[in-house]
């Protein structure tokens, strides 16, 4: 445990160490730091960290961020996932970018049991059998937790917009699963519309 808060700890102050190193160089080089170019894009996700469904992701310079949210309602089974996940790109080409993501993923899950009657046969001692129905009442069973993640991921996109507005996402790196219980490696994956 303590040694995803170190690595989350060292991550967030590298980014901001990026971050600063960077605004230097392009108001060194006559450029506006300050200027924010804000990128859109919609489309659907699917990660243990980085929740699945829907997508939307916005990119500010450098920085983004991605929300997925999901409702699934069976009449006996509801299920949400919600996920944000920060983003930070890394380097970008005319074909790539490469980022680091921090990924929250909240779920929620509750399963619904109808009540019964069920039919038992009891032996009496002595002889005979007493035959009864019984009724099992209906059971709630819910199940909330956080998964947490960080790692690389990589989106790759045509060069021309024109004859491709996709970006195919591919992410993975360490994420602890129900509320920091377990760790493990992850995957996660995008499909999105960069609007131009």
């Amino acid at each position: 445990m303590k040694i995803i808060y170190t690595l989350l700890l060292i991550f967030s102050l590298s980014i901001l160490n990026v971050n600063a190193q960077s605004d230097s160089t392009l108001s060194n080089s006559g450029i506006n730091a300050n200027r924010v170019q804000l990128k859109h894009e919609l489309g659907i996700g699917a990660g243990f960290s980085t929740g699945f469904g829907p997508a939307y992701r916005l990119w500010a310079n450098r920085l983004g961020g991605q929300l997925c949210f999901t409702p699934i309602n069976t009449g006996m089974t509801e299920l949400y996932s919600a996920g944000f996940t920060f983003l930070f790109s890394i380097s970008k080409t005319q074909s790539s970018n490469f980022f680091f993501y921090q990924g929250n993923h909240f779920l929620s899950i509750t399963n619904y049991t109808a009540g019964t009657y069920e039919y038992q046969s009891l032996n009496i001692p002595g002889g005979g059998v007493n035959n009864t129905t019984v009724y099992v009442p209906a059971t709630t069973d819910k199940d909330k937790y956080m998964n947490n993640g960080l790692g690389i991921g990589i989106e790759l996109f045509h060069k021309d917009r024109n004859v491709s507005p996709f970006g195919f996402n591919i992410m993975c790196g360490l994420s602890a699963y129900r509320n920091f219980t377990r760790s493990n490696f992850t995957g996660e994956m995008a499909l999105m519309y960069k609007f131009k």
